[in-house]
Parts: C-alpha cells; sequence; structure tokens
C-alpha cells in the first residue's frame, strides 16, 4: 500500500497543533478522518507512571497486574489498591447456588 502524501507533511502539522505525530498516525490507521486525528486532543495520561503504580500495588499485597486490570475497567487508583482480592470461598458465596 502507498503511503499519501500531505502537503505540509503531517510531521509538521501534528507539531504546529501540539500533537505528536505518531499519535497523528496511530488514529489515521484506526480509520479516523485526517481532520479529527489532527484537532482532536490526545487522551491524557496517567500522572503516576507504571512503575509507581507497581510500587503502590505491591505495598498494599496486590499483583500489579490486578490494580492495571481495575483501573482498566474503570476504577480509579485508590479504589483499585485499597480493595482486597476476594479469595476462591469468598467468591463461592456470590454463586448463589446453594446445596
Amino acid at each position: 500500500m502507498a503511503r499519501r502524501k500531505y502537503d505540509p507533511p503531517l510531521t509538521e502539522q501534528a507539531a504546529a497543533l501540539g500533537i505528536h505525530p505518531a499519535t497523528v498516525h496511530a488514529r489515521l490507521r484506526r480509520g479516523w478522518s485526517l481532520y479529527a486525528a489532527l484537532h482532536t486532543p490526545p487522551t491524557p495520561r496517567s500522572k503516576l507512571r507504571q512503575t509507581e503504580r507497581t510500587a503502590l500495588a505491591l505495598a498494599a499485597g496486590l499483583k500489579p497486574a490486578t490494580v492495571q486490570a481495575r483501573m482498566r475497567r474503570g476504577w480509579s487508583l485508590e479504589r483499585a489498591v485499597s480493595t482486597p482480592v476476594k479469595t476462591k470461598t469468598e467468591n463461592k458465596g456470590d454463586d448463589h447456588d446453594e446445596r
């Protein structure tokens, strides 16, 4: 597949609008229009770096992957770190299948 030529080049357009060129290219690969790719502000990243979230998870006795999965589901960092993981016996009570 041939690359499209843009005038001015996308890197210049992105820089002028304060967006990283890689963000624009990724958006175009996902099917965004050129206008939307250039004019939609980037999603702000988490204020805490991955290593800091990992340290918080470990300090709380949780696996970092558990905290990350919870945050992907929309949990706040505070809730993701402070909520204990249910044990298998605690989860059995959620089945509502009493025998």
